[in-house]
């Protein structure tokens, strides 16, 4: 099935573009469809996110690269799990934040 872009107008979900209108047009009257509606990144503040981590960088010590940096931020807010390896010993397993694994409600 084809990705469907959508436009919520007052009660009803309409078609955003041609190619989600064809495809609908595709559809059986009367058929049941399931879908997962996810509200797409914005790319805006994707960037804003990196700019304001990109600010703060230079100006803390405990981290010698970028990427513990934000590795490290994001263990304190929590995106992700901790796990216990054979040895006993606890890590923390950081969640992509790619556009991919991540709606923009959850961003």
């Amino acid at each position: 099935m084809a990705e469907l872009w959508l436009i919520r107008k007052m009660d009803m979900l309409v078609p955003a573009n041609e190619q989600t209108l064809e495809a609908l047009r595709k559809m059986k009257p009367g058929q049941w469809y399931r879908a997962d509606i996810k509200m797409p990144r914005n790319v805006k503040h994707h960037r804003k996110y990196f700019a304001l981590l990109g600010a703060v960088f230079p100006h803390q010590t405990m981290w010698p690269t970028f990427r513990q940096f934000r590795l490290k931020l994001e263990e304190a807010l929590g995106h992700g799990e901790y796990h216990t390896n054979g040895r006993g010993e606890r890590y923390f397993e950081n969640e992509s934040i790619s556009f991919a694994n991540m709606d923009q409600d959850e961003f």
